[in-house]
């Protein structure tokens, strides 16, 4: 099976494909599953098993200028941070190391909390270093960056807390490291579904799908073995293939811890745009035009931005704060896919689409603007914003769509067709249905009726489509109604949500018309 054999080559374990087996379940419906629970899979098989070492991919050279020459220091790290029982390994502190070019900049962007002149960082196991200058070459390409230690604040002592950085980045000796190729893996198509809507699938294909890099990883990998896994701190899991030998053949990149580099590159790229617009904070909710609850790739924003996969959560970014709200539901889960990106996990215990409103009004001042998508918020949303940020001085602004600035290869809206419900899985006609709505309509006094909800518009129309991979459906075979809400037509206030739930799915449509004509539910 050339998949499993592909897979096993990246470094996926046999337990992480058992593991996303069970998650998935079995279905008698075609549907498409999504890429990212095949890596959290691998994550939480990889997590408490995988040594940790340290891997520097694009190396920049770090000089600190106040270690003298030839003096070593030697600084421990776990090789698990939760199984001390597995002991630690050792990293030699010298005067020249390497860290990586992203970790600094000259020119920082608001929310930037790793090394830029003047800045203070934490050298992990190490100590706290301030940046005091670069070297560059006759180009202007910087070659080098110039920091000083500060003694007294080497971590396990006393004084590992006397000084307060946000920033912590992970370094290698210059002279005593080892150099290895090691391969990156990116999704292969730059689209879900490449093939969709009779495209064809070599135009998502995605030309960064593979990338080459000379690193430079700790001694201690030195030892090992082909098939060995290990988590490169703060970059993600990697495997040795067969034959692996430092300085000759390639570590393979398993999968992306959580991303977290490339998380805080497009949060950088969100404040920036934010910038260009004058905004003080922007607004990215799970939602979609439609307030639908499975949402089609182009509108999952959230999760592309922040790594977070869960269904429910608002992200706010500000320049020098990002928060993801979520209830107790997805705590854990935020934890996880948030480690090392720089965004907060807001812990609530009620609901998040009103705690972000709540903190936005304390965090605002008078004269700042907030913007969000305006197509993807409720008018009930709009009206709590309004009124929370008027109080404090601030507005709102919903003509913007910063995603689409920020997002290079986002995802275009679904182009699968739509069809009509066989009449035969219908329970009742378009027409039927159009009649009641109007019938209800004139005994209220309504001239106009706005419906803008996806399910509901597919249900009074008869209507379905295809572009969500995750249909809801009904276990129709446990339910059992009381008498006195047995669901009726027309539906009572009663009945109406199960009325809703019975006829949304094109798969579960005919199993709920069944036993909607022999057991009225």
């Amino acid at each position: 099976m050339p998949t499993i054999v592909g897979l096993r080559r990246r470094g996926y374990t046999p337990r992480s494909l058992q593991l996303f087996s069970e998650r998935i379940g079995v279905s008698k419906a075609d549907s498409w599953i999504d890429y990212t629970l095949l890596e959290q899979s691998l994550r939480d098989d990889l997590d408490p098993i995988a040594p940790r070492a340290v891997a520097v991919l694009e190396a920049l050279r770090l000089i600190i200028t106040n270690l003298p020459a030839g003096q070593r220091e030697a600084c421990l790290a776990p090789v698990h941070p939760h199984r001390p029982e597995l002991g630690t390994r050792t990293l030699e502190l010298t005067r020249e190391l390497w860290i990586e070019a992203n970790d600094f900049t000259e020119q920082p962007p608001p929310g930037y909390f790793r090394l830029y002149p003047g800045n203070l960082v934490r050298l992990r196991y190490a100590y706290v270093i301030r940046c005091t200058g670069v070297e560059k070459d006759a180009g202007g390409r910087i070659t080098a960056v110039l920091a000083e230690y500060l003694p007294d604040t080497r971590s396990g002592t006393e004084g590992a807390n006397r000084v307060k950085v946000k920033g912590a980045i992970h370094w290698l000796p210059a002279d005593a490291c080892l150099s290895a190729e090691v391969r990156l893996f990116e999704h292969l198509f730059t689209d879900d579904q490449p093939d969709a809507g009779g495209r064809d699938f070599r135009d998502s294909l995605n030309p960064a799908s593979r990338r080459v890099l000379t690193a430079f990883i700790e001694p201690g990998l030195a030892t090992a073995e082909p098939e060995d896994r290990f988590q490169f701190e703060r970059q993600g899991y990697f495997v040795a293939p067969p034959g692996f030998q430092p300085h000759r053949h390639a570590a393979r990149l398993a999968i992306e811890m959580t991303s977290a580099t490339v998380t805080r590159a497009r949060i950088a790229a969100l404040r920036a745009a934010m910038q260009r617009h004058g905004l003080h904070a922007w607004i990215v909710p799970s939602s979609d035009p439609h307030l639908s609850e499975y949402l089609p790739p182009r509108w999952q924003g959230r999760q592309w931005l922040s790594g977070f996969t869960g269904s429910v959560g608002t992200l706010v970014v500000t320049p020098r704060f990002a928060g993801l709200w979520v209830d107790s539901r997805y705590w854990l889960q935020a934890d996880a896919e948030l480690a090392g990106s720089d965004i907060v996990t807001m812990k609530i215990n009620a609901n998040a689409g009103v705690a972000f409103i709540d903190w936005l009004a304390q965090n605002c001042a008078r004269g700042d603007q907030v913007g969000v998508d305006g197509r993807v918020l409720g008018l009930s949303a709009v009206r709590m914003l309004q009124d929370a940020l008027a109080g404090c001085g601030a507005s709102l602004r919903l003509d913007l769509d910063l995603l689409e600035e920020v997002w290079p290869e986002r995802p275009g809206l679904p182009v699968e067709a739509i069809f009509e419900q066989q009449a035969q899985f219908a329970p009742v006609a378009r027409a039927s249905k159009l009649k009641m709505l109007r019938d209800s309509m004139q005994r209220a006094g309504a001239g106009w009726h706005l419906i803008c909800t996806l399910d509901d518009i597919a249900w009074l129309l008869n209507l379905r489509g295809c572009d969500v991979p995750y249909k809801p459906r009904c276990s129709y075979r446990r339910a059992r109604w009381p008498r006195r809400c047995r669901p009726s037509w027309p539906p009572t206030a009663c009945s109406w949500r199960a009325t809703r739930s019975w006829t949304r799915s094109s798969d579960g449509c005919r199993r709920a018309a069944c036993c909607w004509s022999t057991r009225g539910a």
